[in-house]
């Protein structure tokens, strides 16, 4: 596993960088997973498929944490000291033109977005945005994660605002999102 802390927004707002190893393996298992998986569109926000409310989605949360749980236990409990409970885990499916918009999880607890179907040259990742502006110009700051590729695991602070660029490509980008109470 190879772990970096991006502490660019400040040390109490750590982004957190995990390369998950045996990648192919566990890919293989999660694509097997998102095929059991209830999608939906019903959401202005959410203009992506995704399983976040359907009855199907506790066994999702199970499965993530029993795939990760030594790395969710390297991240949370080794590096950021901090015992967490995974709350829910969810599939995010953006076909052409799809994208997620503005959002954040909430005040509290942390949240991660793991890269399954993720094309570097093809696919936008997930753009977060600072909670204050820039003290000279007055402008939104935006962190845009860099070297994403498939099965990373960028875990970042519940309360940051986020969103997707629409995907121009013909692949899909699909990634298994989730929300950690600490």
């Amino acid at each position: 596993m190879e772990l970096r802390i991006d502490k660019s927004l400040g040390n109490a707002l750590p982004i957190t960088y995990l390369t998950i190893d045996d990648w192919q393996e566990k890919k293989k298992e999660l694509l097997k997973l998102f095929d059991t998986s209830e999608l939906q569109n019903n959401d202005d926000v959410l203009n992506t498929y995704t399983d976040v409310e359907t009855v199907n989605n506790t066994h999702i949360t199970n499965e993530f944490y029993r795939l990760f749980e030594t790395e969710l236990n390297y991240v949370f409990l080794r590096k950021l000291k901090l015992e967490v409970d995974i709350d829910q885990a969810w599939f995010e499916c953006a076909e052409k033109n799809m994208y997620h918009g503005l959002h954040n999880h909430g005040a509290l607890g942390f949240s991660s977005c793991l890269y399954v179907d993720f094309d570097k040259h093809e696919h936008d990742p997930l753009i977060l945005i600072a909670p204050y502006v820039d003290a000279y110009s007055g402008e939104v700051i935006e962190y845009i994660p860099t070297g994403m590729v498939e099965g990373t695991l960028i875990v970042f602070p519940s309360c940051l605002a986020h969103y997707t660029e629409p995907n121009k490509s013909d692949k899909r980008r699909l990634v298994i999102a989730a929300n950690y109470a600490s």
